[in-house]
């Protein structure tokens, strides 16, 4: 069961029969996206952990994208009742927007466990624990077995349009982790290639690439 930026006004801090919870499924998964106080910013979703799973993308408040002014959001590429709900609700919208885009990006949202986003952004909260990082959305439930505990409170960063997956930005002389899923065993892998879709016309002709790469495979990593 996945809970899109539930709604906070009536529900927040109310009793668990009232509102969504973990206990209402094998496995919830919860995304927050709008979850400053109704009053008096007219936040729309809960900041409450209610799931087995709760992902703040961006600290779950201020999505990217959304500070533009009324103008350019209404008149916006999808037409002008989408860019209206935007202006609107912009925020809250988003959840349902990330999940969709977590369908085709499979490994696009990966949510990493931390105490705080303000923790999140001092590059603290990496690398992944032993159990892995979960991905934010429609294939979060792969973890439903790994934390079963209390609330797991996880935290990423997205682009602020579509395609919203990000994968982050490289530096020279940094070390970078990737988890990519397969559903079969492919065996020893020989060849990793690195392809860059690079739009810049640059002299230097710029190149990417690594001086070592360690790849390691298993149910776990």
């Amino acid at each position: 069961l996945s809970g899109l930026d539930p709604a906070q006004p009536y529900f927040q801090g109310t009793p668990i029969e009232v509102r969504l919870d973990k206990s209402d499924a094998e496995f919830v998964d919860i995304i927050h996206t709008d979850a400053t106080p109704t009053i008096p910013y007219l936040g729309f979703g809960m900041t409450q952990a209610i799931g087995h799973l709760d992902f703040y993308p961006n600290g779950g408040k201020q999505m990217p994208g959304c500070g533009k002014n009324a103008v350019s959001q209404i008149v916006d590429l999808d037409g002008i009742w989408e860019g209206t709900r935007d202006f609107v609700a912009c925020n809250h919208l988003r959840s349902y927007k990330y999940y969709s885009d977590s369908i085709i990006y499979p490994d696009g949202f990966l949510g990493y466990p931390c105490a705080s986003y303000d923790v999140f952004e001092t590059e603290t909260c990496f690398p992944c624990p032993k159990e892995g990082c979960p991905n934010m959305g429609h294939y979060a439930d792969k973890f439903k077995e790994k934390f079963k505990g209390s609330f797991v409170k996880l935290y990423l960063n997205t682009g602020e349009a579509k395609d919203f997956a990000r994968e982050g930005t490289l530096q020279p002389d940094n070390t970078y982790t990737s988890f990519i899923d397969a559903e079969v065993d492919i065996g020893t892998v020989d060849k990793v290639k690195f392809l860059w879709n690079n739009n810049w016309i640059n002299p230097t002709l710029p190149k990417i690439g690594a001086a070592t790469i360690t790849v390691q495979s298993g149910e776990s990593g």
